[in-house]
């Protein structure tokens, strides 16, 4: 029996989080496979928590061919500088011991820091899953923060040659690995830039059980954006939507003759609060419960990301419950099964996402021939059994060879 080490940082979870719901789905297939499976999850002291590892036991069972590990490490998830690298939280023997006796033939690590520690470690044949790519991402960030005020350039250049120190980490890890997996299919083309080769597979999300179609819409042109609203997607759909796009809208629809509303986990970014104070159109709901049931309302739903960066989950949740998803054109990079005027509409400008928003309130019949298609793409692609069942292919070939 193939013996697979599987090291994840933090508790996977079926339904809460981003990265964590999918490691779930990854695992949850694993379960079901003639593999021998070692879960190994590593936490921070800060973050242990035995009710989030309850739950996710409970949830994933447990029998003779998968079994669930813990430990703690210290400073984990921070990464120093030290001269012209990165260094990451020192490994306990514990910690050694434990793959060691595991004897794997394959270790799957989910994000680099998990295949950081693996690399020291040393055994099984590597396959690593990547989501964003830590030096974008940061970089992005401070992008935006530059933007906002022009006193913050010195930390975007220190932002900048950070991101130089994690290109050369990734490098160091991943450059003679024969199985780097990405979430996004933008991270294929920044990797082999630094000589690293990597394929792309769209990941496993679970589904929403509402058919938002079949739902009848606000009489006013009404969408919905939903997200972290902390993290860099809902930065960058802000930053697109208020200082780009509402103008047009206004022109379009005039004062308080449109909605927008905004759900999510968090609270709003300080800057998002202050400028839509103001502004009538816009409804901050917070967390909604029931999100099909909102959406199912809505004329559409609003991803205005043109950060080129990411695969986003909001999306792929907007896919599985048939909606009508408008986005800005750089989505597609990330997310390649996005095509415009089949599953989704495109935008590359703010006239040209304002467009859309108007047809998705004028044609509501292809507005729902749109979200249609969306929710079968969404089942090819991105349901959690075909999603995941390219992983699983991948294992069976190495254990093949």
């Amino acid at each position: 029996m193939t013996r697979v080490l599987v090291i994840t940082i933090g508790y996977p979870h079926p339904e809460r989080g981003a990265s964590s719901v999918l490691f779930y789905w990854y695992l949850h297939a694993l379960r079901n496979t003639d593999f021998y499976i070692e879960h190994l999850i590593l936490v921070s002291p800060e973050n242990e928590s035995p009710e989030a590892e309850r739950q996710y036991r409970e949830a994933i069972g447990q029998s003779s061919r998968f079994n669930v590990s813990v430990e703690v490490l210290n400073d984990l998830g921070y990464v120093r500088r030290k001269g012209l690298r990165l260094t990451s939280c020192p490994l306990t023997k514990e910690v050694i011991d434990r793959v060691w006796s595991i004897n794997p033939q394959i270790t799957l690590s989910f994000d680099i820091l998990a295949a950081e520690i693996s690399e020291r470690i040393g055994i099984g044949q590597p396959i690593i899953w990547l989501g964003d790519l830590s030096f974008q991402t940061g970089l992005y960030h401070a992008y935006y923060d530059f933007r906002g005020d022009i006193l913050k350039l010195p930390q975007l250049l220190r932002t900048w040659f950070v991101a130089f120190l994690w290109k050369r980490m990734y490098k160091k890890i991943l450059r003679d690995k024969e199985h780097v997996i990405v979430s996004s299919y933008s991270s294929v083309k920044q990797l082999s830039r630094i000589g690293i080769r990597s394929r792309y597979f769209a990941y496993p999300w679970p589904a929403e059980s509402v058919r938002v179609n079949l739902i009848k819409k606000h009489d006013k042109p009404t969408f919905i954006m939903f997200g972290t609203l902390q993290a860099l997607g809902s930065r960058s759909a802000f930053d697109f939507l208020l200082n780009s796009v509402y103008s047009k809208l206004i022109k379009l629809w005039g004062n308080k003759g449109f909605e927008v509303r905004i759900a999510g986990m968090r609270e709003l970014p300080d800057w998002v609060n202050e400028r839509i104070a103001s502004l009538p159109e816009f409804k901050f709901l917070g967390f909604v419960d029931d999100l099909g049931s909102e959406v199912s309302k809505c004329h559409a739903v609003l991803a205005p990301i043109s950060v080129p960066v990411g695969n986003r989950s909001r999306i792929v949740t907007a896919m599985a419950m048939g909606a009508l998803v408008i986005a800005h054109e750089n989505t597609t990079l990330g997310n390649p099964e996005l095509i415009s005027g089949e599953n989704c509409l495109l935008a590359k400008t703010a006239s040209e996402f304002a467009r859309n928003m108007q047809v998705a309130y004028m044609d509501p019949e292809y507005s729902k021939e749109i979200g249609s298609a969306a929710r079968i793409t969404y089942l090819e692609s991105f349901e959690p059994q075909p999603a995941a069942k390219r992983l699983i292919d991948l294992l069976e070939s190495i254990k093949v060879q």
